[in-house]
């Protein structure tokens, strides 16, 4: 029996009306304005490209959304899925309930970038910018609660993505919008996951934040763009299981 079945997970279904962070790599340089004259022709360019890519919602019930709301759900997960996502089922937007949480998850995924090739990597500065958002739905669960809590092991787990898979699929069949639940990458760190962009309660970003990111195949730290005050930093050995950097699946 899947664990969605097992805890009658049906009867906790409830609200939820919350801020969240995500963090975005910035893309400073259009690499396709050297390809034509004018801003006239690039963004006729533009228009072709964007034609040619996954269809997405651009507007939710609220009106048309920020790019960066509706531009997660475009693709689907790549190589084993994501977290609560299989490789056949449509993308989530993924946030943090806290922005350290936020630049947990993100360390994660550069340093599985990084490290995938044995080749040397000079150390170097990334612009990111994180986005807080707002959502609200009744239509909710926290997995970081009763009767899931005790499960957060198998649920969050590091290494696999064996448990919440299926749970993901059993939430989104049975009509759930929007969830919280223990990061995998952040000890007590809270995530936010959406199935749905209804559950935007405003359809562009509340706040959007510069950092630059120091990264190297060891170690990453955030800091203010403008006054390079240090945020948080990150060493490899945190997302380490067993003294290896976990690919999940």
């Amino acid at each position: 029996m899947r664990l969605w079945q097992q805890l009658k997970g049906f009867d906790f279904i409830t609200l939820l009306d919350k801020h969240a962070f995500r963090i975005v790599e910035n893309q400073y340089n259009i690499a396709t304005r050297k390809l034509v004259d004018n801003t006239y022709e690039h963004d006729i360019l533009e228009a072709m490209i964007d034609g040619t890519k996954p269809y997405v919602a651009t507007h939710n019930k609220h009106g048309k959304l920020h790019w960066l709301l509706f531009t997660p759900f475009r693709y689907p997960p790549l190589l084993w899925g994501s977290r609560f996502g299989k490789i056949t089922e449509p993308s989530l937007f993924y946030a943090s309930l806290e922005l350290e949480t936020a630049m947990a998850e993100v360390s994660f995924r550069q340093f599985i970038h990084l490290n995938a090739s044995e080749a040397s990597f000079e150390p170097t500065d990334i612009s990111f910018t994180h986005i807080k958002v707002a959502v609200a739905t009744n239509k909710a669960l926290h997995l970081e609660h009763h009767p899931f809590d005790p499960h957060r092991n198998i649920i969050s787990d590091p290494t696999s993505y064996a448990i919440s898979q299926p749970l993901g699929t059993d939430m989104r069949e049975y009509g759930i919008e929007a969830f919280t639940y223990f990061s995998a990458r952040k000890k007590e760190g809270l995530n936010l996951a959406i199935f749905y962009p209804d559950v935007f309660a405003k359809n562009a970003p509340l706040e959007q934040k510069l950092w630059s990111a120091f990264v190297s195949k060891s170690h990453i730290e955030f800091r203010n763009a403008y006054t390079h005050h240090l945020m948080v930093e990150f060493p490899l050995s945190d997302f380490l299981v067993d003294g290896k950097l976990p690919l999940v699946y």
